[in-house]
């Protein structure tokens, strides 16, 4: 199960408005499960906010990202590459 589409898209908003970053770390860690699951649209709005300097919502981007990578998506695994996670 990919997960809810319609919140997975709400948060998608949120996670490509750069006024909204102070909801960043809790839009990481909603949308984890649904970019584990491969989710596409998941994955892209985890990318978006890995440009965060806030160091909460790094941590928390890259643990939804790891979680994609181990399930072999592609797109997770070159964002952690460009973030220079291993």
């Amino acid at each position: 199960d990919k997960g809810n589409q319609a919140a997975i898209d709400a948060l998608a908003v949120i996670a490509n408005n750069q006024t909204d970053w102070p909801l960043w770390y809790m839009t990481a860690n909603s949308l984890a499960k649904a970019a584990a699951a491969g989710n596409s649209v998941a994955i892209a709005s985890l990318v978006s906010m890995s440009s965060s300097t806030n160091r909460n919502i790094l941590h928390a981007v890259i643990q939804a990202l790891r979680g994609a990578a181990a399930n072999q998506n592609p797109k997770a695994v070159t964002a952690l590459q460009s973030m220079g996670v291993q």
